[in-house]
């Protein structure tokens, strides 16, 4: 893997040394040469998608031959590829990023993924993130490899056709921390974390572990790779996250720390507890400033604003992570004792097995083979894309689509109508200029300076 070059004010996009620059602008693609688009739902060109049986040299001369297309995001596609000449059925996973792309974060992922492999080698500790197996260039896109994976969490709860348990979620729950524990030692915030973006490995054998992944909007926490010194707090931040589960700074426009990703990680256990009942906010994603203003509530008065479902320790959690500042580590060992002490209080085995344990491969191909279930599924993932640089006052372009395409979705600000322009949410304006200030969310930070540049990640 090529050395990265680090600036002092943290990594900066695509900053790669000028020689492995001048090597990454050799296409190794053995795929045809001639750069052939698709038109896309919000009108923007895409390269066609890769035929089933195409092969990609690396510049180390892996030839990685394409299987079959897994999924599109905000920053490109995913395919199911293997490696040529490899006697074992192991499959891998290609995730592309096209050149015009306005905001190139497939590179950001791969500087995370592989800090955080070299990281998890050198403490020995349990590995939550996809392994990195190669990368490269060809003359319309950027890939990676990496292992393959399982459906994610939000995938699982539609094929079960079942709440989980709440002994799989305590499970779940745990391990998702255990994720971001590590994200944080190595350096960085996720700022997307959803159901959405964690899955499980690939059955029968890994369904158990469960893996973080799509870090396109994840942000160094430290000045370099190489310093524990905390960047300075910025006072402003365009809007970057999923509106269902990103925290109060994120819809304030405040810079987000290690207690923001906490924050997520309750609001993604509430729902995993209960799609309808776990968040307050579960039925007004029409109104913007209804969900900032149920997400205020909720840490102003948890037990009011709880279902009864809903464990009592998760308002201590709750009043834990109010009282943290943008600075602050985050005190794990505290929030995993109040995780136990649900389990010890309700008598469950935090050692049983997963839900879908056992029956994953059975409950995917049942859920593949029933076309009104892909069509539904197909609707329903126009919920699972980030709200890019979105002020929350914009307007969807078309207004029929549903609250329930709205709810956990992260858009690219191309989807959106600018804020300067005539749509304004009068609500959220309103809101957020009475809330935007360090004291809002308890915080005491004075930092005045406002340094706004996200390519600088």
């Amino acid at each position: 893997m090529s050395k990265r070059n680090y600036s002092p004010n943290g990594l900066k996009r695509n900053t790669l040394h000028k020689a492995d620059m001048q090597k990454d602008k050799q296409p190794k693609s053995i795929t045809p040469g001639t750069k052939q688009t698709r038109a896309t739902t919000t009108g923007r060109k895409k390269p066609a998608l890769l035929k089933p049986y195409s092969k990609i040299k690396s510049k180390t001369d892996n030839v990685w031959r394409i299987l079959a297309h897994i999924g599109s995001g905000g920053f490109g596609d995913v395919y199911k590829c293997e490696l040529e000449g490899c006697s074992s059925d192991e499959f891998f996973a290609m995730k592309t990023e096209s050149h015009t792309a306005k905001m190139a974060r497939l590179r950001i992922e791969l500087q995370i993924l592989e800090e955080i492999t070299a990281y998890c080698i050198r403490k020995q500790c349990p590995h939550h993130f996809c392994n990195l197996m190669d990368s490269g260039n060809t003359l319309d896109f950027f890939w990676i490899v990496m292992t393959l994976i399982g459906p994610s969490l939000q995938t699982i709860r539609k094929i079960l056709h079942k709440q989980f348990s709440k002994t799989t979620t305590l499970k779940m729950s745990l391990q998702i921390l255990d994720a971001l524990k590590i994200l944080h030692d190595v350096g960085f915030i996720h700022r997307d974390l959803k159901p959405g973006n964690v899955c499980v490995g690939v059955p029968p054998g890994d369904d158990h572990v469960l893996y973080l992944l799509d870090f396109g909007i994840s942000r160094r926490i430290y000045r370099s790779a190489k310093s524990r010194e905390l960047r300075k707090e910025r006072k402003k931040v365009p809007f970057f996250g999923t509106r269902k589960f990103c925290t109060r700074a994120c819809h304030l426009e405040l810079d987000q720390g290690r207690k923001d990703d906490v924050e997520t990680w309750i609001y993604t256990t509430l729902d995993l507890l209960h799609n309808d009942k776990g968040l307050p906010w579960a039925n007004c994603f029409s109104d913007p400033a209804k969900v900032l203003e149920k997400k205020l509530a909720l840490f102003e008065n948890p037990s009011k604003e709880l279902h009864t479902c809903v464990p009592q320790q998760f308002c201590t959690i709750i009043e834990y992570v109010r009282k943290l500042n943008f600075e602050d580590e985050v005190d794990y060992a505290f929030i995993e004792t109040e995780i136990h002490n649900i389990a010890k209080e309700r008598n469950l085995n935090l050692k049983d097995k997963f839900d879908w344990k056992g029956r994953l491969e059975e409950l995917i191909k049942d859920n593949e083979a029933s076309k009104h279930n892909r069509k539904k599924e197909k609707d329903e993932d126009k919920g699972e894309e980030t709200l890019m640089m979105e002020r929350l006052q914009q307007k969807l372009k078309n207004n029929k689509i549903a609250d329930e395409h709205q709810n956990d979705r992260t858009f690219s600000k191309d989807d959106y109508i600018s804020e300067g322009n005539k749509h304004k949410d009068t609500e959220t304006r309103k809101l957020r200029k009475k809330h935007q200030t360090k004291g809002a969310l308890n915080s005491e930070s004075t930092t005045k300076k406002n340094v706004l540049d996200e390519r600088n990640f």
